[in-house]
């Protein structure tokens, strides 16, 4: 079978995720209110020109046929276009969804501190289970299980995201 590799990009600087992936231009009525919400008051949405669409059923998100990639990023359309890359849109560590009123009570993580959230996208372990095995290092063990031949190689350093657990 063709090889195949997960490759993860860790930026160390900050990112806008919602001007990575966007709602489509045309063919999405969410448009309208990522507008309403990023562009019109604060500023920041991207406009219909800045945006690249890409199929968006597969995300099968009522009322949006397409979604949007920065215009920058269009490396990222291509791969996704040609089936060599997906996006893990709203990807995060909470158990249950909260509100601006109750999330200080209702999770278990500074969700505002940078440092924090990073360390929780390498862990994803809402639950606080452990000092356990990052997120990828569990996906390599369930492979291996599973008989595939697989391996990890980080560049610079050995971050917990790679590392593996033989109780995954």
């Amino acid at each position: 079978s063709p090889y195949k590799a997960i490759v993860y990009i860790n930026l160390s600087g900050g990112v806008d995720s919602f001007n990575i992936l966007t709602p489509g231009a045309s063919g999405c009525s969410l448009y309208d209110e990522y507008q309403e919400m990023r562009g019109k008051g604060a500023g920041i949405g991207l406009k219909r020109d800045e945006i690249l669409p890409i199929e968006g059923y597969s995300a099968r998100i009522s009322g949006c046929s397409t979604l949007g990639v920065n215009k920058h990023l269009s490396v990222y359309k291509d791969l996704f276009d040609e089936g060599k890359g997906i996006f893990f849109a709203n990807m995060g560590h909470l158990h249950k969804p909260v509100t601006k009123e109750n999330w200080l009570t209702e999770t278990r993580t500074d969700l505002f501190s940078h440092h924090t959230m990073k360390h929780e996208s390498h862990v994803v372990d809402a639950f606080r289970e452990g000092e356990g095995p990052g997120v990828l290092g569990r996906m390599l063990d369930i492979l291996e299980a599973k008989g595939h031949a697989v391996g990890a190689t980080a560049v610079n350093s050995k971050p917990q995201i790679i590392d593996g657990s033989p109780t995954t």
